[in-house]
């Protein structure tokens, strides 16, 4: 049962290797899947970005509510932990992973039709999954070992996705005219996010029952400028993943004009992904960017700039210009992404106690990201006939409406952060 008193923290190890081996199973859900959909089901960026929508709007309520569940739960039955939780959370996702293989294996109908039915029921339980992860990692850690767990948390997750479009490559390999079985291949990659999720119940049992708690007697208490940052990362961070949520249901089409050969779509679009992982480590070895207002100002900035190169490049460049553009503006989005990723994640643990509460919030907001941009470049899409013909309006109406709302909520948040943090000093 969960208590309101000082508990110990987890084995670092054990979470970091956790949230390694789910980060995969994310990174599946929210990028690999759209490649598995453009190449077996033929969807374009319209269905692409519907599936995007269905995932964000299922995703939310279940990061917001996952906390006071438990809480519920375990007041009415003592021997439900959040430990337990997790494990059953495994069961079930690993065997979800399974239902778009073995539906496609009956018929590709109804493999299509489970592809919706995946989603539907992965996104709401890997909204709920994070919070409490998110909670293990840092709890009961303060001061420098706070920091060193969330950027070691954020390599974690981050190399995982990376991995994750590496490892499905090869079933979108083909090997040749007599490859009968290579339109269905991909399909199999829910199957690998089945496997690592399954393979996670074995770090579980490293786990404390409950995650950590933080000591009183704190060593670096936050400030009112630490609160003044978090409101100004709670509006960059959802900003972030609608940029993430726009791109990534686009970018099978976009590699796809570039004409790069079967097996290396995936890997060229993890460019942005190595690149949030380089933001991650630099992050985690240098720490002079904690409370100052340049990290948030930059990090937009670069992540606008991004985002126009790898939409624009394409549908307005020939092939010998346009991919290295692409992978160019993918690498400062990405960088820039993670800059913003790190500056969220932490102040919302350091102010927020790194209670399930706050990776709730946290979560939550990612989730209004995954929401919104889907929203955007569906519109985009539909102002574009509803298919992927009109090659110059689709990407500049991308742009377009993502600078323009990217732009206005990013000087919004950085104006009323620093308006809060001159009134409290």
């Amino acid at each position: 049962m969960i208590e309101s008193t000082n508990r110990p923290a987890s084995p670092l190890w054990a979470s970091l290797a956790f949230t390694f081996t789910n980060s995969f199973g994310t990174g599946m859900a929210t990028q690999g899947v759209y490649f598995v959909t453009s190449r077996v089901y033929g969807f374009d960026s319209t269905e692409n970005y519907l599936l995007a929508l269905l995932f964000g709007l299922t995703y939310i309520p279940a990061a917001l509510f996952i906390g006071p569940a438990i809480r519920r739960l375990a007041h009415r039955r003592a021997w439900l932990s959040s430990r337990l939780v997790l494990a059953l959370m495994m069961v079930f996702l690993g065997l979800l992973g399974l239902l778009p293989p073995v539906a496609h294996g009956v018929s590709p109908e109804l493999g299509r039709a489970s592809v919706w039915l995946f989603i539907l029921l992965y996104a709401p339980a890997n909204g709920a999954l994070w919070p409490i992860v998110e909670a293990y990692v840092p709890g009961g850690r303060r001061g420098r070992p706070l920091r060193a767990a969330t950027g070691r948390f954020n390599l974690s997750w981050s190399a995982s996705v990376g991995v994750c479009l590496f490892a499905i490559a090869p079933l979108f390999a083909t090997g040749g005219a007599h490859d009968a079985d290579a339109g269905s291949r991909p399909i199999l990659a829910f199957a690998l996010l089945g496997v690592a999720h399954l393979g996670s119940l074995a770090l579980l049992p490293a786990f404390t029952p409950e995650p950590g708690t933080h000591l009183h007697d704190d060593p670096e208490p936050h400030t009112n400028a630490d609160e003044a940052l978090l409101a100004a990362f709670r509006v960059l961070l959802p900003t972030s993943f609608l940029v993430i949520a726009i791109l990534e249901p686009y970018l099978p089409t976009a590699v796809a004009r570039l004409g790069l050969p079967p097996g290396w779509e995936t890997p060229a679009a993890a460019t942005w992904m190595g690149a949030r992982f380089l933001a991650f480590l630099v992050m985690e070895r240098w720490h002079a960017w904690h409370g100052r207002w340049s990290l948030p100002a930059i990090a937009s900035v670069t992540m606008l700039a991004g985002l126009a190169l790898a939409l624009a490049a394409p549908p307005l460049l020939p092939v010998s210009a346009g991919v290295p553009t692409l992978l160019a503006g993918l690498a400062l989005l990405g960088f820039s992404l993670g800059s913003i990723y790190a500056g969220a994640f932490y102040y919302a643990m350091h102010v927020g106690a790194a209670e399930i509460d706050a990776g709730g919030k946290h979560e939550a907001l990612i989730g209004i990201g995954y929401a919104f941009g889907p929203l955007l470049g569906l519109g985009a899409a539909l102002a574009a006939g509803g298919r992927d013909d009109a090659e110059t309006l689709l990407p500049a109406l991308l742009v377009g409406a993502a600078v323009l709302i990217v732009g206005v909520v990013t000087a919004v948040s950085l104006t009323t952060a620093r308006r809060h943090a001159r009134r409290d000093h």
